[in-house]
């Protein structure tokens, strides 16, 4: 797959779950990908905009609360270690039910969903159910990676070798994401 083949792939999926183990490049291909979809979606889009739970050298909104996530439009949203938002172990909770909205309102209000966790079964099935493209990164070699892309039933069904190392000083690779909650909290 070359890069145009991959980011083809990704434009042309609303919700993507980056998963893999410690290590292997999760945030830094989620990161990557919000900030490209983001450019490309300005060029058509002027109006796209990047919310993300991981501060970023990038022109960005930080999303802590729920409701920054009602009523967005023309939005890349990336959450890094979503587990913690959406854990599966906790999905009947009320606080989890934003996930149903937020899921369809992607393709409805032409946002991009953009998510990672160590692997998806520890996401709240709803989630997990809307998501159809899941990229899964393995390190090579300092901050080259080959990410494999694998359908919903987990099918391997390409992959890309990317050096992300032009992306490692837009984010804190030490920062750790915090769960979202109501503003009132």
């Amino acid at each position: 797959m070359n890069l145009i083949e991959f980011i083809q792939e990704v434009k042309d999926n609303h919700v993507i779950g980056v998963v893999g183990d410690l290590g292997d490049g999760k945030t830094i291909t989620g990161v990557f990908l919000s900030i490209l979809c983001t450019l490309l979606y300005r060029k058509f889009e002027p109006s796209q905009t990047l919310l993300t739970n991981v501060p970023v050298k990038y022109e960005h909104e930080f999303l802590e609360y729920y409701h920054q996530l009602e009523g967005r439009k023309q939005t890349t949203i990336f959450i890094d270690e979503l587990h913690q938002t959406a854990d599966c172990r906790t999905s009947m909770k009320g606080s989890n039910f934003f996930t149903s909205g937020i899921t369809m309102d992607v393709r409805k209000f032409d946002n991009k969903l953009i998510w990672t966790s160590q692997e998806s079964g520890q996401v709240e099935k709803r989630v997990r159910n809307r998501t159809l493209l899941y990229l899964k990164p393995r390190k090579i070699y300092n901050l080259v990676f080959e990410i494999s892309l694998h359908d919903i039933k987990d099918y391997a069904f390409d992959s890309i070798k990317l050096n992300l190392d032009g992306f490692k000083n837009l984010y804190d690779t030490r920062y750790k994401p915090f769960a979202l909650i109501n503003e009132e909290e």
